[in-house]
């Protein structure tokens, strides 16, 4: 027992850590995708410029980016912890260069409110003072024109010489008013926000792809048990005989068969005009309005049919291969040579005492299918056009969408380790005679 209360306690500590991981790549994504930024970009006015930054500002508070990454900011004393307010990534990181490089923070914040000024007052020289922030060479900048030797002039003369202000960390407590905060407090309630792409809600559109991937990974697994096993039961019994030797190269064969190629035999032969046109080749069925549930099961069937082959295929192979080989170690020992002994029949030795200790490398597998299962297939959903995890992880990489990229993969981390804890749980209900606290300390 003692065991299974460190594992949960060290359940929270492993979560909370995949979170602020996730959580930190995420701040590299930028705020709003390719398409909005080119329709914002900064071209040859001042109203394109500050139209842009305008924007910016307007989704970041949309979206609760327009707040500190985290409770603590850690920042050079030469800097400002309200650096983060300023939207545009390209002159944040110039003014942060400007700051660090004069040692000064309220010089550069002056001179970058002066530049906005200017850019609004004299729009025909809008080029020039937004150049400003692509060129970092200062000396470039002072032989160009006046108004750029003039900057220059004002950021040397604001250099304090404290160079030493680079190097000593600042520390301000910015509360629950940060975007961990809102980010996590969204995830314990399920509210993850908005896609960048659709608008959508990020819980609507997971919620609904888990359902389907949810489903047919279910159903998949359990008819791969179902077969599996009793098969490696019997092919286990009688090492080397017909049925072992058929099942061996059937299901060899089957693991050897790729994903994408089995996809395709399977629309080609049973879903083309050419061939046996007995299913639909994609898509999980329209249902229309007075459709009763029998005629609903038998749209998604047919539909579904050839997906769950794909899906079940796979893992039918493996399963197979691992229970037969952990079987027929198990009837090789002596407590079931005992068991015989006492005159108990070989299916009774097999299923009442060598499979109970066969189910340690079938629960170790479970363990891992279980986020597998949930991540959903990119191949099977994309061949199929199966709106699960899968497909619409693959759609929100290719489109981006980058809420919906980390929402996942922090997801598919927590179901990782809940997998790996619930293999724990397994293993005990499996063997109680199992000592878990001597082993692990």
């Amino acid at each position: 027992m003692n065991y299974f209360i460190k594992r949960l306690l060290w359940l929270l500590p492993t979560i909370f850590v995949l979170s602020l991981l996730i959580f930190g790549i995420s701040l590299t994504a930028p705020y709003l995708p390719d398409s909005q930024l080119e329709n914002y970009a900064s071209k040859s006015t001042n109203i394109d410029f500050l139209n842009y930054e305008s924007r910016l500002d307007q989704y970041r508070k949309s979206t609760g980016t327009f707040a500190p990454a985290f409770y603590i900011s850690i920042y050079p004393a030469s800097l400002s912890d309200t650096l983060y307010k300023i939207s545009n990534p390209k002159v944040r990181a110039t003014l942060e260069k400007w700051a660090l490089d004069i040692c000064n923070w309220s010089a550069t914040n002056a001179l970058y409110a002066r530049i906005k000024q200017d850019i609004k007052e004299n729009p025909e020289n809008a080029n020039e003072r937004i150049a400003l922030f692509e060129n970092s060479n200062f000396n470039r900048l002072k032989s160009e024109n006046a108004y750029f030797s003039s900057i220059v002039e004002d950021l040397e003369h604001s250099f304090t010489g404290n160079q030493w202000l680079n190097f000593i960390p600042s520390l301000s407590w910015n509360g629950s008013n940060n975007r961990y905060h809102q980010w996590i407090k969204g995830v314990l309630s399920f509210d993850l926000g908005r896609s960048m792409v659709d608008n959508r809600p990020l819980s609507q559109t997971i919620a609904y792809a888990l359902k389907w991937t949810i489903s047919l990974g279910m159903i998949s697994l359990i008819i791969a048990l179902l077969i599996a096993i009793p098969l490696a039961a019997k092919a286990a019994s009688n090492p080397n005989g017909f049925s072992d030797r058929f099942c061996n190269v059937v299901f060899f064969g089957l693991y050897s068969i790729p994903l994408f190629w089995m996809a395709s035999l399977l629309i080609i032969f049973f879903a083309s005009v050419h061939y046996l046109h007995w299913f639909p080749s994609f898509g999980i069925g329209e249902v229309q309005e007075g459709m009763g549930f029998f005629d609903i099961l038998s749209l998604r069937m047919s539909h579904l049919a050839l997906p769950l082959v794909c899906w079940t295929y796979g893992a039918l192979a493996i399963i197979y291969r691992h229970m037969r080989a952990k079987l027929k170690e198990e009837i090789a020992k002596d407590y079931t040579l005992t068991a015989r002994s006492k005159g108990l029949s070989n299916r009774e030795v097999i299923w009442k005492h060598a499979f109970r200790n066969s189910t340690f490398p079938l629960i170790t597998m479970l363990g891992a299918i279980l986020p597998g299962m949930i991540g959903g297939s990119f191949i099977i959903e994309s061949v199929f056009s199966i709106p699960g995890m899968g497909k619409l992880t693959l759609d929100a990489f290719l489109q981006r969408d980058y809420p919906l990229i980390f929402n996942i993969s922090f997801l598919a981390c927590v179901l990782t380790v809940l997998g790996v804890f619930l293999a724990d749980i397994a293993y005990y209900f499996a063997d109680p005679r199992l000592n878990f606290s001597e082993s692990n300390g």
